[in-house]
């Protein structure tokens, strides 16, 4: 209910779900949503559900407008029958990495900056980085290359790990989440289109550049026919004190025992 309350507040809309169609369990869409289909759309937008999965890109359609989610990125961290949480990729803050961690001593002569994961428990920050040889408990593997947890000990290891002159590592504040159903509803709308992730995207891509790009190489005529009059969200309004006044802090959002971020999943506890 809290996560629900929280969901509501920053906007999200939650469909009104009527009887199902007749498909195997992974294919259930609303049928009234179905009925305002062209018959083309459907089927294609059967194709972007079965992509659907945990390490897979959600790229923001023109039609979703001027709102928070306009040309964003969206690493999904999870994916279920129960619901779905990613973090956006290309909202960097001008907020500094070392001011979230100030215990991190080798953060201090960096220019890494904190970047907006979404609306929904702000306070709390997830590390996405490319150190492989961390304790399970701390760290999970998301895609090749790229691993996601929340505890501070990510950057010290991973700034420490011998060999690397250059290492991978982002932070978010909060994250994206979609009740069960939303999300499969929203693409089914038309509002995301869905693609593949790597390392490369997440660590070396420019925000300014990445919506653009991914937009064009999953649906090249959006990009093609369409004016994109709305710009990126500015990044400056995006404080450290307006991190910190979050709110009432949501539970952790709990999926099941297959997601990484579950209190029922003893192998990661973030």
């Amino acid at each position: 209910m809290v996560l629900f309350a929280a969901l509501l507040l920053s906007g999200w809309t939650v469909p009104a779900f009527s009887a199902p169609l007749p498909l195997p369990p992974s294919f259930l869409i609303p049928e009234q949503s179905v009925k305002e289909l062209h018959p083309f759309q459907f089927f294609k937008s059967l194709a972007h559900r079965q992509r659907l999965a945990r390490g897979k890109l959600l790229i923001a359609t023109p039609q979703i407008g001027s709102g928070m989610f306009s040309r964003t990125v969206i690493l999904l961290l999870d994916y279920s029958p129960d619901g779905a949480m990613g973090l956006i990729l290309n909202r960097p803050t001008d907020v500094p990495l070392v001011k979230v961690f100030p215990e991190v001593e080798d953060l201090r002569e960096r220019l890494d900056v904190l970047h907006f994961g979404g609306p929904v428990a702000k306070s709390q920050v997830f590390l996405l980085h490319d150190t492989p040889n961390l304790q399970r408990e701390h760290s999970a593997l998301l895609i090749d290359g790229v691993y996601v947890g929340r505890n501070p000990s990510i950057l010290e290891h991973t700034l420490r790990q011998d060999g690397s002159k250059n290492p991978k590592f982002r932070g978010y504040a909060g994250y994206a989440g979609w009740a069960a159903g939303q999300l499969d509803h929203e693409v089914l709308r038309g509002d995301w289109q869905v693609h593949w992730a790597d390392a490369d995207t997440v660590f070396e891509k420019s925000p300014i550049v990445m919506w653009e790009e991914l937009l064009f190489l999953s649906e090249s005529h959006w990009a093609q026919r369409l004016a994109l009059p709305f710009p990126l969200a500015p990044a400056k309004v995006i404080t450290l004190e307006w991190l910190q006044k979050s709110g009432p802090e949501p539970p952790e959002f709990q999926l099941g025992v297959r997601s990484p971020f579950s209190c029922q999943n003893p192998q990661m506890r973030l």
